[in-house]
Order: structure tokens, then sequence, then C-alpha cells
């Protein structure tokens, strides 16, 4: 094909485009019209001469207002083109964004949300309860907060990208979440797990009450499983798996000689956390089905254990988030006191 084009025409690296200046504007306007062919350079010669024809009339409009789409439209689009680790991570963020974003900026179009509407929505969603009139744990007002954080900064890289569903759809400048304040909840992670004491009230209460849910706990902390996962495999023990919550692969190193029923187990669960005064909300004794993946790497790591090899087991993608779950017991703090004391007296 000749190299010699049209005035208005440009190839570049093997790609036409149309390219026509307007006055004395040094920014030209260009459209792509795809790989430069023959039927491609006649349809863009065409395009051309309409092109000149509008400028002729002073109908020509250079740039194309971007269009300013609805912060429900923006969500939609988030949840469809976003590549969640699962099928349970798309549903969660979608449901953070329907239920706790939308409302509150459903009358502001997506590119008006300015940081200090993000700050009152941050305000507003702290002062939402719960079922039983509870205050909203600012954990999780965090986490709605960093699934809206990444609604804007996913769309503005995406059309800083040229995804062709992004084209012509007016953005803020910057993402509005970015300047507030997210408090960090380093200091509330729990550190609470069952000591030897009440392990062994709770497997005598389940000894004459329920048999299947001691030994459900004990495949729980055997597993280190967080609750959906052990739910999901049926307490069965499976050897391996796929984490709901990640998407990753998990292993059990130990087998089961069957499965076990856990229909009800919630309330079942519940009963011996009312014997055990476990449900006593803002106690000490508080404990929940989750500090059984903490007892296990705990136990480990009494017994000499190293962060690596519980990290192994729990399945975390760092031996730092492996070391969060693992605590010192108040009976193991006095074993080693003891130990020095019988030591130094000799």
């Amino acid at each position: 094909m000749s190299t010699s084009l049209p005035r208005g025409l440009l190839c570049d690296r093997g790609y036409l485009f149309i390219r026509v200046f307007r006055d004395k504007n040094p920014k030209p306007f260009l459209q792509g019209c795809g790989p430069h062919t023959l039927q491609n350079q006649k349809v863009a010669t065409l395009q051309l001469n309409r092109y000149r024809d509008q400028m002729f009339l002073g109908q020509f409009n250079m740039t194309k207002p971007a269009e300013s789409i609805t912060f429900s439209s923006a969500v939609e689009m988030y949840v469809k083109h976003k590549e969640f680790k699962t099928a349970g991570s798309a549903a969660i963020a979608a449901g953070i964004l329907r239920n706790h974003g939308a409302p509150f900026f459903g009358h502001v179009s997506f590119d008006k949300v300015t940081p200090a509407m993000a700050a009152n929505w941050r305000e507003s969603a702290t002062k939402k309860t719960v079922m039983g009139g509870a205050p909203v744990s600012f954990s999780s007002v965090n986490r709605w907060q960093g699934t809206l954080h990444s609604l804007y900064s996913n769309l503005m890289a995406w059309a800083k990208l040229e995804k062709p569903f992004m084209a012509g759809i007016q953005l803020p400048t910057e993402n509005p979440f970015k300047y507030v304040e997210k408090p960090s909840e380093k200091d509330l992670s729990r550190q609470r797990v069952p000591s030897r004491e009440e392990i062994i009230r709770a497997r005598e209460w389940c000894a004459s009450h329920d048999t299947e849910l001691w030994e459900a706990i004990c495949r729980a902390t055997a597993t280190f499983l967080r609750k959906s996962d052990f739910v999901k495999n049926m307490a069965s023990g499976a050897g391996s798996g796929t984490q709901n919550k990640t998407g990753k692969r998990f292993n059990v190193y130990v087998k089961f000689p069957n499965p076990i029923s856990l229909s009800n187990w919630r309330k079942r669960w519940d009963a011996l956390r009312t014997y055990m005064l476990w449900k006593a909300e803002g106690t000490e004794f508080h404990t929940v089905w989750h500090d059984l993946r903490h007892l296990g790497p705990t136990i480990l790591a009494e017994h000499g254990y190293s962060s690596k090899q519980i990290q192994k087991l729990t399945g975390h993608s760092a031996e730092a988030m492996a070391d969060r779950y693992t605590h010192l017991r108040k009976e193991k703090m006095e074993e080693a006191v003891n130990l020095v004391s019988k030591e130094i007296r000799g």
C-alpha cells in the first residue's frame, strides 16, 4: 500500500487516524479508524470530508462533552467489570455499595461526590445500628469505606487505561475517599482464646448435653478453618478445598473417621456459650466461634512451633498474620513465672 495519504489522515504504527486542526487551536482533533487497510482508508476519507463540511458550516465540535452517570450506574459498572477473587467477595462488595453507598449518594452524580461529602457519609454510617439496637462497629464502617474507595479508584484507573466501557464518562479529578480518615483497628483485634480450665468445663458440659458439638469444636480447632469453610465442608475434615474468603486452596493434615451433622449448630453453640458465660459481650469472657481458629495456633506456639509452620496450617499469606493468631494465655504465663521462681529459689 502506498504511504501517501490525503491531508488530514495519519498512519501511526500501522493504525489509521483522522487528524484535523480547528482555527488556531494547537491541539488537534484525533479519531482512531482502526488498522491501516485500503477499506479503512476509504471510510476515513469519507468521514474526513464530512468533518470538513461541518467545519465550513461552523457545526463541527472538536470535543464531545463527557457523560455524567449516576452513582448507582457506577456501582453496577464496578460490580460487572471488577475481577473479584470469589463470587462471595463480589456479592459482599455489591451489597455494601447498594445498601450503604447508594442510599446516601443517590441524589448526586458519580463525578460530583467531594471529600467533604465522603466525610459526611462516614459520620452518618457510624451512627447506624445493627440488630438489637447496638451501634455498628467502626471496623464495619472501615470495610464499607474501603469498598467505596475501591469503587472510585478502579473506575479512575479503568479510564486511564482507556477501557472501552469507560469512554466518554465524566469522573472526578481525584478519589473523594482518599482524604477521609480511617481509624486503625490494630488496638481492637481480638486477644481472646479459651483457657485450659474453660476447655475442660466445656468438654464436660458437651459430654452430658451434646457430644457431637464437642466433636465439631475439636475438629474446628484442629483444622484451623474459618467458620464458613468449616460449615461448607460439613465438618468432614476434607483433605483440601477452597477458602470462601480468599479463593485460595487450603489443606487439612488430619483425617476424621466420619462426617458429623452440623444441623441447627448455631443454637447448640449458643447453648454452650450461655452455660460458659461466653455470651457476655463487653467482658473478658466473651467468646465467639472464630476464637477456635485462634486457639489452635496458640496451642502450637505454646509447644514451640514456628510462625512459618503455623502459617502453613492456617493458610495465611504472611507469617506476620499468623503471629496475630497466637496469644499468651494466662495459665502459660503463670507456668513461666513459677518456673523462674522455682529455678531462682533452688
